[in-house]
C-alpha cells in the first residue's frame, strides 16, 4: 500500500497538534504519551496490511497469483479486506487534527 509517507504526515498533524497545547515544558512528556497513545493502534494495524498487501502482490508462482486474482474478485464481500470500501474510507478519510483534538480535549494536559 506504501502509505509511509501518509503515516508521516498522519503523525506530524498530530504531534504538531498536541504540542501546540503545550504551555509549560512539563506538559511535553503527558503530550508525546497522548501522541504514541493515539498513533501506536493505527500505524501496527497499516504496517502489518501493508506487509500483506506487498506479500500478496509479489507473487512469482502463476497459481497463487490466480488465486490471489480470484480472492480480489470477490473481496468486496469480505469488509475486513483492505480492498473493501469501508476499509478504503479507515485508510483515506482519517482527520488526525480531529484525532488529536478530541483526545485533547477529553483528557487535557
Amino acid at each position: 500500500m506504501a502509505l509511509g509517507l501518509n503515516l508521516g504526515l498522519e503523525d506530524a498533524a498530530v504531534l504538531g497538534s498536541l504540542l501546540s497545547h503545550v504551555r509549560v515544558k512539563d506538559q511535553i512528556p503527558q503530550a508525546t504519551a497522548m501522541y504514541e497513545r493515539l498513533r501506536l493502534n493505527r500505524t501496527a494495524r497499516m504496517l502489518e496490511e501493508t506487509q500483506a498487501h506487498g506479500a500478496r502482490f509479489h507473487l512469482s508462482d502463476d497459481k497463487l497469483r490466480e488465486q490471489r486474482d480470484r480472492d480480489l474478485a470477490r473481496s468486496f464481500d469480505n469488509d475486513s479486506d483492505w480492498t473493501h470500501p469501508q476499509q478504503q474510507k479507515w485508510i483515506w478519510s482519517y482527520d488526525a487534527y480531529e484525532d488529536a483534538e478530541k483526545a485533547y480535549l477529553n483528557e487535557p494536559f
